[in-house]
């Protein structure tokens, strides 16, 4: 017997190239007879857009509803699905009870304002609890004799997987002794351009956004009345805390100063490359910001990058007028089709209007944005009296949307009526709202297939989002009727109420699409979502396991991607955390696209396994075969 190691190696070698073409050619067979990776499986699949909103009952803000899109290939942001019998979805007084409320003044007063984003196997939620600070009132009217002490400023959040079954609510106290309320919190999902943009969210995962009054005096006595006519001149600021983990905040800090009583910020991201003009000529005040961002422009932080994202915040102008005086607008359009033949809304004494505004970074500094085209005003994205903006990227076949809002994981495919771009709900919360156009004998003028003002003949046209009406509906004197005419026909016209939408393909140029809205009435505004991959595998996990959970997302027409032959599959098979879903995306799936090493790593440990049992060899004269057999115990070698 001879021991033949210089053969035995040989023949490893052998195997193991043959082991690494037969994996390649299984690989290649896998894949075409139709095994993707897991990007090609959400690629071609349209996921679901939910919205929550609230609604008024009993009180001003009872609870939580859930709306779903349509998943048919045809969905253009304005038609909803509701469950049966549209129930709420979360309630104060079953979903927020416990110890952490009793520690902070007692349970939410009131439910409204509900945003939320998926995180690391979660649903965030967070929500409005009290009108006013250190009042557990039911109306918008703070009398300071009767506050409490140990009610502080605070909103809620609460946690859940499936968006029905809620866990973790708790308070979330405002470290602050002069905000007289807290209201409208935003929750905004940082990514890694957010956190290189600044030393202090470098840890952070996410942000809140709230409005917030501050006492004149800085004690809760000097706040105002009722945050309407009788504030004065106290105004919401925007006011930011970040977050590691949801449970510890930072100080509340202002996020931006826009020179106005501001509510309802959301914030989103877009890329920078649409606004060439605002890289080429910033303001004074932009220029020391933009010199440090474009050291990080290879980053994606800069406006003049390429491929960078700007930061863009919507708010609602909130100026109520005097006490005792009527809100009257007026839209002032003197001619062309331009911005720039429109008059400004400006810092008018009632303004309850959208505005847009920008910035190389989340934090700021931001800037009003030039608009070239918007409903009434220059200055303005709305028409008078609506808030609660919510945005959702509507995309094309090819998923782009030029957006990110937060950036869907899939495209959806070309939508009806409306270009790829971004449809933006708002709530028109109020129908006694007056708007007088002054036609001033102009021709009609064609935006988006809606008439403005008054045609060549002399008559009123209709508006989207607004009811053309007579003096006499809109309860307005023969002087209020007469308010800043310049000549020609006077057109009067009033706001609808419930939800309105607003469409634009480039943030600059905006339209009122309201018509073909469906959203029930009763509903108040909220926060529109699509769902990732990984938040739609959470809700396919819960209602494998939970009947109620299966019947609601059921009625909501979600459960058929649950069941889907590729995705029911991949949900199945991956982990809840969001941060390994992500990675996934850009590489195959551990069951298709990766079995060219699995099966190499086999391979190597049986030959190993080979090796170590078969050590001996019989070599033959003349003979060049090596018979393998195990050594027995006590044989020589």
């Amino acid at each position: 017997m001879c021991i033949n190691m210089k053969s035995m190696l040989s023949r490893l070698v052998l195997l193991l190239i043959l082991a690494l073409v037969l994996a390649v050619v299984i690989n290649v067979v896998i894949n075409v007879v139709g095994l993707h990776s897991a990007k090609d499986v959400w690629h071609h699949v349209q996921l679901p857009t939910v919205l929550v909103t609230f609604s008024d009952g009993r009180t001003l803000g009872e609870g939580m509803h859930l709306l779903a899109s349509d998943v048919d290939g045809s969905w253009d942001g304005r038609r909803w699905r509701l469950p049966a019998h549209d129930p709420l979805v979360f309630l104060p007084g079953r979903d927020a009870t416990g110890i952490a409320w009793a520690n902070a003044g007692g349970p939410p007063t009131v439910f409204r304002d509900p945003s939320f984003a998926w995180h690391e196997g979660f649903f965030h939620l967070v929500f409005t609890t009290e009108l006013c600070t250190g009042l557990a009132t039911l109306a918008f009217h703070c009398d300071s004799r009767k506050r409490r002490r140990d009610l502080p400023a605070r909103f809620g959040y609460a946690r859940s997987r499936d968006l029905l079954h809620w866990e973790g609510a708790r308070p979330v106290v405002v470290d602050s002794l002069e905000m007289c309320n807290v209201w409208a919190p935003e929750l905004y999902m940082l990514d890694d351009a957010d956190r290189r943009s600044s030393v202090e969210l470098q840890e952070a995962i996410a942000i809140v956004v709230f409005s917030a009054t501050l006492a004149p005096s800085g004690s809760l006595v000097s706040c105002p009345w009722d945050f309407g006519p009788s504030a004065g001149a106290t105004r919401h600021e925007p006011i930011y805390m970040s977050t590691a983990d949801f449970e510890t905040w930072s100080p509340p800090q202002r996020l931006f100063d826009p020179s106005e009583s501001a509510i309802d910020t959301i914030l989103f991201r877009a890329p920078a490359e649409m606004y060439a003009e605002m890289a080429e000529t910033p303001s004074a005040a932009l220029a020391p910001r933009r010199a440090q961002l474009d050291s990080n422009s290879r980053k994606g932080g800069g406006w003049g990058s390429g491929g960078g994202l700007a930061t863009f915040a919507i708010y609602k102008s909130e100026h109520n007028g005097a006490p005792g005086q009527r809100c009257l607008w007026q839209a002032g359009h003197q001619g062309g089709s331009s911005v720039s033949s429109q008059a400004s809304l400006g810092n008018a004494s009632c303004t309850l209007a959208l505005r847009l505004m920008r910035a190389p970074s989340v934090l700021g500094p931001y800037e009003k944005v030039e608009l070239a085209q918007a409903p009434v005003w220059r200055d303005a994205i709305s028409r008078p009296c609506a808030e609660g903006p919510t945005l959702i990227p509507l995309r094309s076949a090819a998923g782009d949307t030029r957006s990110r809002a937060p950036a869907p994981a899939a495209g959806l495919p070309p939508v009806a009526g409306l270009q790829p771009g971004w449809l933006l709900l708002y709530d028109g919360y109020r129908s006694d709202c007056v708007l007088l156009w002054d036609g001033a004998g102009v021709a009609a003028r064609e935006r988006g297939g809606m008439a403005y003002g008054v045609n060549a003949s002399g008559a009123c046209e209709p508006r989207s989002g607004l009811r053309l009406v007579d003096g006499k509906e809109a309860e307005l004197t023969s002087e209020q009727q007469q308010f800043g005419q310049t000549g020609g026909r006077r057109c009067i016209y009033m706001g609808d109420s419930g939800f309105g939408a607003l469409h634009s393909s480039d943030l600059r140029s905006w339209r009122d699409v309201s018509e073909g809205v469906i959203i029930p009435r009763h509903h108040k505004h909220g926060t529109a979502q699509q769902l990732s991959p990984m938040g739609l595998c959470g809700i396919c996990r819960a209602a494998s396991e939970l009947e109620d959970t299966r019947r609601m997302w059921s009625a909501l027409g979600v459960m058929q991607l649950c069941e889907d032959d590729l995705i029911g599959p991949w949900c199945r098979a991956h982990p809840w955390r969001a941060g390994e879903v992500e990675a996934s995306m850009a590489a195959p799936t551990p069951t298709r696209g990766m079995l060219v090493p699995y099966i190499m790593g086999l391979s190597v440990l049986m030959m190993l396994v080979c090796a170590c049992a078969c050590r001996t060899c019989t070599c033959r004269h003349r003979q060049r075969t090596c018979k393998y057999a195990p050594i027995a115990r006590g044989s020589p070698r």
